[in-house]
């Protein structure tokens, strides 16, 4: 079995799982077919021909800081929270979020009942995808705002 930890040096990282869904790989990989599918990844398709997706993320602890890449997705089925207590990975302790991307599933536990999730944390957003989501045109088509 895998373990959820690697370390490298004094660099620690633990991975996190949110939720897991059933996909297409089809839809994710277009030029494939099921049968390559059931020929090189077998034990990766269900019954229905289906692979589990991963929503996660990942914790670091390095210099005696705690930092989360990602917040997973945060839908009716997520465990991120319970995960992370799991692991050992207390979210006040949470100094730094860094957000690959603001794709929905990425994002999810950023705030939990409207205040953010880890309360002490700095958030970090890269430059061009808060350019792109802050435009009154973008903010005006989301249903979240």
């Amino acid at each position: 079995m895998a373990s959820d930890k690697v370390a490298i040096g004094k660099v620690e990282m633990v991975s996190l799982t949110d939720s897991k869904a059933p996909r297409d790989p089809l839809q994710a990989f277009p030029e494939t077919t099921l049968e390559q599918w059931r020929t090189h990844f077998p034990d990766l398709l269900d019954r229905d021909g289906k692979y589990q997706s991963r929503y996660g993320s990942a914790a670091i602890r390095s210099g005696g800081k705690l930092i989360v890449v990602d917040t997973g997705l945060q839908n009716p089925e997520s465990r991120l929270l319970e995960d992370m207590r799991k692991k050992g990975i207390d979210r006040e302790a949470v100094e730094l979020v860094v957000m690959t991307h603001l794709h929905p599933d990425h994002v999810g536990w950023n705030l939990t009942d409207g205040r953010p999730t880890f309360p002490k944390a700095r958030y970090l957003v890269p430059k061009a995808d808060w350019d792109y989501y802050t435009k009154p045109s973008v903010l005006e088509k989301s249903p979240h705002v």
